[in-house]
């Protein structure tokens, strides 16, 4: 992320994740980095949220000039937001903190590249209290890894490559969500500037599985594009891109210059919401 990108977080909501749009009940961005009261944060970015016992939580990438943080924000109705504090810190700067409920446990993937491995923690006292559980991966350039299951196998797709490269779509696959992780053979899936790297939680609805990806051709966090896939085996992958993108620059106020970031959840009547992110 550049200086002049100043990011912000916002919620959408909609029919489809694939037709996600700003609410008229929700005033955006519902997060902003003066809202962090911990830390001198200069953005905020990279929201995931889950909802627990009718609380929604939100885990997002606090941007500092000392390091990069995990912070939380809380809320009840999942339009007003309070921060809370951060959440994560480490030894590397931390981002897109990947959250999710497996078994029983809550388990966060945060970016940490700069240490050369892909950290899954587990929470142990949620949504406070986070500690190592395993490393997935150990190479030297692995970003915003995305983890789903599907067919009874999990599979993780992340950007790989020197830094600042964001093109070089990878995918792995494990039994078991420690792993061992396997690299897929049809590794890059993707070499494209405006569509390689991960852009949030894959969606799976409809007996559809649609991949998040930024697009990046113009500027760094211009859109979120979706992509459907066509087929997912140990062997085989096939993917086919969703026009028009999902996620784009408003051209006014907190989103005005692009948007990279999207986490859809379905609600108990049938709508969607969705945590984006802006500048």
């Amino acid at each position: 992320m550049s200086a002049e990108q100043i990011w912000a977080i916002g919620i959408y909501g909609g029919k489809s994740p694939l037709t996600l749009a700003p609410q008229p009940t929700v005033k955006n961005p519902v997060l902003k980095p003066e809202d962090v009261t911990d830390v001198n944060a200069s953005f905020v970015a990279d929201p995931f949220i889950v909802n627990d016992n009718g609380t929604w939580y939100m885990f997002f990438e606090i941007g500092s000039k000392e390091q990069d943080r995990i912070g939380l924000a809380t809320s009840g109705d999942a339009v007003h937001w309070t921060y809370r504090q951060v959440v994560l810190n480490a030894d590397v700067r931390l981002s897109y903190p990947h959250v999710f409920l497996h078994e029983g446990d809550y388990y966060m993937i945060p970016e940490s590249h700069k240490a050369h491995e892909v950290r899954l923690y587990r929470a142990r006292d949620f949504p406070l209290t986070w500690e190592i559980d395993t490393v997935l991966l150990r190479e030297p350039f692995v970003v915003d890894s995305s983890p789903f299951q599907h067919n009874g196998r999990w599979w993780m797709f992340a950007n790989c490559g020197p830094p600042e490269n964001n093109q070089t779509l990878n995918l792995y696959y494990a039994c078991d969500l420690r792993g061992p992780w396997q690299a897929h053979p049809q590794n890059p899936l993707n070499e494209s500037l405006s569509e390689a790297r991960p852009a949030g939680r894959v969606i799976q609805f409809d007996r559809q599985i649609v991949r998040l990806g930024q697009d990046c051709k113009i500027i760094y966090g211009q859109a979120v594009r979706g992509f459907e896939v066509r087929k997912l085996t140990e062997r085989d992958y096939q993917e086919q891109r969703i026009d028009p993108p999902l996620l784009g620059p408003s051209g006014v106020g907190w989103n005005a210059g692009g948007m990279h970031h999207l986490d859809a959840h379905k609600l108990d009547d049938g709508n969607w919401i969705a945590a984006v992110d802006g500048f």
